[in-house]
This record gives C-alpha cells, sequence and structure tokens, in this order.
C-alpha cells in the first residue's frame, strides 16, 4: 500500500488541505497545462443526479487521458448501504469492480476502508489478493490503483484504475491523481448535501401536513374556550398524553367530530352536532375563530367562511361564499396550490399544507400557510374539506407554528 493522498480519512481537516494543496502546488509546477485542463473539465457545480453522473463520467475519461499507465477507469460510490460502480470507461471495469465486492477485497475497498491510495503491480497483487489477481488477468488487468474518495457524513468511495502493465503505476501519477480526486471528492459532497436537501424538503412537507389538523384544532379550541393559542395547544397535548395517542391523531379526531356531517353543494349552515367537549357548537366556534377558516367542496369552492377569513382578504363572508379559493391564490402560487389540492383530493392523505400568497383588497399579497383537511362521507369519498388560513406576518402565529412543530 502507498499513501499518496491526505493520510487516513480521519485525518483533521486542515492536514488534508494542507497536503492536497501542496499537491496540486507539485503539478501545476510539473504540468500547468494539464491541471489547467483538470479543472476546466471538472470545475462544474452539481445540482442534481444529471450534474453528479457528467462529472463522474469526464473524471474517469480524464484519468485514462491524464495518468500514465491507466488503461481503464472507474469510480465506485458507497452513498448506501452497497457500493456501486457509478462510472467506468470500458466493461472491464464493471467486470473487475464486481470481482473485488464479490470477493469482499481488493484495492478499491481497501482505499475505501483506509482513506488511502493503494497501489499494486502484479506481482503486489497476486502476492496480496491472488484470487482477485488471477481473474482479473484473463481481462486484461495486471496493476491496479484506487484513489480514496472520503466525504463526511455522506459515505464514501474511490477512484479505480486498472492498467495492462505488469509494473504499471510507479507513483509518478500522485499529483495529479489528487487534483482529479479532489474535484470528484467535492462534487459528491455536493450531492449528499443536494440529497440531504431533498430529504429535509420531504420532512418539512411531512411535518406541515401533520400540522394541518393541529393549527384547525386550536383555532377552534380557542374560539370555544376564548383562551390563547398557547392554552389550545396545552390542552390537545394533555389529550393526547392522556389517552396515549399521536397529537396529529387528536388533532384530527377534534376536528372530525366538528364537521361529522357532510355538506351539500348549497347548505348556507354546516349540519353538526355539538362540539365532543360539550361546549358551545361548531357554528359558534366557527364565526368567532381567531384564524380564518372556510367549509368549501371538493374544489375548494368557498362553501361558508369565518368572519376571520373575510377581514384578511378585505371582503365580506357572504361574498366571499360561492367563490373559488384558488381566485385570490398569487399566479405564481397557483399551479403548486391546485397540484396540493388535488392530491389531497384523489389520495389517502386526509390533510395537507402549503404556503401560498393571498390577494387581499387593497391589491397587495399576504404570505399564508392555507391547512386543509378532507372529511370523509359514509361511504368514504370525499365529502368537503376544512380550511384553515394563517397569516405568517403576525409573530403570534409564527410563535404558534413553532410550538406546534416542537410538539
Amino acid at each position: 500500500m502507498v499513501g499518496l493522498l491526505p493520510g487516513p480519512a480521519g485525518a483533521p481537516r486542515e492536514e488534508q488541505g494542507t497536503t492536497l494543496a501542496a499537491a496540486f502546488a507539485r503539478a501545476v509546477a510539473v504540468d500547468p497545462s494539464r491541471v489547467a485542463e483538470a479543472a476546466a473539465s471538472l470545475h462544474r457545480p452539481v445540482h442534481d443526479e444529471d450534474g453528479l453522473a457528467d462529472l463522474l463520467n469526464r473524471a474517469v475519461a480524464a484519468a485514462v487521458r491524464w495518468l500514465p499507465d491507466v488503461d481503464f477507469a472507474g469510480i465506485t460510490v458507497q452513498l448506501g448501504r452497497d457500493p456501486v460502480t457509478a462510472a467506468s470507461t470500458d466493461p472491464v471495469v464493471l467486470a473487475v469492480d464486481e470481482l473485488q465486492l464479490e470477493l469482499g477485497d481488493g484495492p478499491c475497498l481497501t482505499a475505501m476502508r483506509t482513506g488511502q491510495i493503494v497501489s499494486a503491480d502484479a506481482i503486489t497483487a497476486v502476492g496480496r489478493w491472488p484470487e482477485l489477481a488471477a481473474r482479473a488477468r484473463p481481462h486484461g488487468v495486471a496493476s491496479f490503483l484506487a484513489s480514496p474518495l472520503v466525504v463526511e457524513g455522506a459515505g464514501r468511495g474511490s477512484i479505480n484504475l486498472y492498467s495492462r502493465l505488469a509494473g504499471g503505476f510507479d507513483g509518478t501519477e500522485a499529483d495529479l491523481l489528487a487534483v482529479l480526486s479532489s474535484y470528484v471528492s467535492r462534487g459528491l459532497a455536493d450531492f449528499a448535501v443536494l440529497r440531504s436537501a431533498q430529504v429535509q424538503v420531504e420532512q418539512m412537507r411531512q411535518a406541515m401536513a401533520g400540522r394541518a389538523p393541529i393549527e384547525q384544532a386550536k383555532g377552534i379550541l380557542m374560539a370555544v374556550h376564548q383562551i390563547t393559542a398557547d392554552a389550545a395547544f396545552e390542552l390537545l397535548r394533555i389529550q393526547s398524553q392522556n389517552t396515549n395517542t399521536k397529537l396529529h391523531d387528536v388533532a384530527a379526531a377534534f376536528v372530525a367530530a366538528q364537521t361529522r356531517q357532510p355538506l351539500g353543494p348549497h347548505a348556507e349552515t354546516p349540519a353538526v352536532g355539538p362540539a365532543a367537549t360539550g361546549s358551545p357548537d361548531f357554528q359558534s366556534a366557527f364565526d368567532h375563530a381567531p384564524v380564518g377558516l372556510a367549509i368549501a367542496d371538493v374544489q375548494v369552492t368557498l362553501l361558508i367562511v369565518n368572519a376571520a377569513l373575510a377581514r384578511l382578504l378585505g371582503a365580506t363572508p357572504s361574498s366571499l361564499s360561492g367563490t373559488s379559493l384558488f381566485d385570490v391564490v398569487h399566479p405564481a402560487d397557483r399551479v403548486d396550490a391546485e397540484a396540493a389540492c388535488a392530491e389531497l383530493r384523489e389520495g389517502a392523505e386526509v390533510s395537507s399544507a402549503i404556503g401560498v400568497r393571498l390577494r387581499e383588497a387593497g391589491g397587495g399579497w399576504i404570505p399564508v400557510t392555507v391547512s386543509t383537511t378532507k372529511v370523509l362521507a359514509a361511504d368514504g369519498s370525499p365529502a368537503h374539506l376544512v380550511v384553515s388560513v394563517v397569516d405568517l406576518r403576525s409573530s403570534d402565529a409564527l410563535r404558534g407554528d413553532q410550538r406546534v412543530q416542537r410538539g
């Protein structure tokens, strides 16, 4: 094993950076035009999977073109459970990489484990990996060189170089390989950040969907009991704890209890029974809720609108009845809003939430969170929607959102 790149994977970041900088400097001194070509070819930000694939394929092509004695090149990455060959210049690479994964050992896996370059001529390979060397020989591979790609917190990989020469890879390629490895490692790091961001977006989407019935239940409780948002949330939390039920499920059940009867297309008042808490009926809670509330059909045509939502939009409840909520959504947000509604209407989820801008009477745009809960008829089909609208300009609303997230 020959350690040519910055030490093991666990070496301090500062030490790795210093060693890599020295390798760049030496490579520039020896062959500045080739380093410039490397920078021009590989200095490409990774914004998605296609960008990563493009970078990896450029890197393996550059390895064959720039580094001495390289006949075949590939890149193995492990961003999940098992390593995979992500780019290659020849089917030979896939075959020899697969041999190493099958045997559980070889230059590629050793580089990934140790964080060091692994170089082996034909004699060294036979002594260390006799079965790999014997089975690789028919593919025309005699010498091996593997350079580690270590990405903190997102797996690792290696650049795998193969030579037909028995005495290939004498060490003169070390500095150029350092340049190559640094660009590929950066691309993998960018992709790891991208993938992490995608996961976070999905988690946020799920959190918003889970928060929708909580916000609606809070609004009803605040009106029914004339209490603050904190106190309303505490009632839900206590019920969740006492019944050993998730907070989301407690809130959803409470909202459903207020709207258990389906509304017809021309209904004027919600046909519901008394509130589950024995408080004034839903109509009173609905009318006096401090947050915007509406009952809508499954196409989001507003059937009944409370005073808070009407005030927010600078209208009256009666003038909004029969209109579509989409009519006051900002044009740039409407496609996403309609898609979210269709997904809720046709999918298995019972609630969703989305951030949009709504038009106020003066023509300005109000940033809001629109939370929607689907109420089912007896046959399981969507009967109508309960919609709540939270004005994000309100500091109280923002603090309430933060408390719900922590719950």
